[in-house]
């Protein structure tokens, strides 16, 4: 069902087209590529059968369950797991890091503008009381009060 879904969604994209499968590895909404216990490596393999891949010298129809994978091999894909799962707590806590640093920084420029702007605006009222005097003494110089 699915090779023959991506079979026909494939020819249908043409020969420049592409194809977005859905998820390689969401175990949690069974939506996945990766060779698992129940089926071993038949998603894969209609994949590859589904967009006219060669499989070179790995036999089409017949799956290997990963339970026959040599347990070496097996104990490798757990490892890579939880070197994946370590690499993305390292990530993660990085990110957060990185988050915090965002935000402070963010914070900082935002007081210094504010300060920068109070001080603005105090040197601004400076400058108008200052323009209002000297056009008040300019005013008092050019109509000068005739004596008594």
């Amino acid at each position: 069902m699915y090779e023959d879904w991506l079979a026909t969604v494939h020819a249908r994209a043409g020969s420049g087209g592409i194809v977005l499968i859905n998820a390689w590895n969401e175990w949690a909404e069974g939506a996945h590529l990766e060779p698992d216990l129940k089926y071993g490596d038949a998603y894969l393999k209609a994949t590859a059968r589904g967009i006219g891949a060669p499989l070179g010298d790995i036999s089409a129809e017949v799956t290997t369950p990963l339970a026959a994978t040599p347990f070496v091999l097996r104990d490798r894909f757990g490892e890579l797991y939880l070197d994946a799962l370590q690499t993305q707590m390292r990530l993660q806590r990085r990110l957060s890091r990185l988050e915090a640093t965002f935000e402070r920084q963010v914070e900082e420029a935002r007081q210094a503008a504010t300060a920068e702007a109070n001080e603005m605006r105090a040197h601004a009222l400076t400058l108008a009381r200052e323009v209002s005097h000297l056009r008040d003494l300019l005013a008092s110089t050019s109509n000068p009060r005739p004596a008594t």
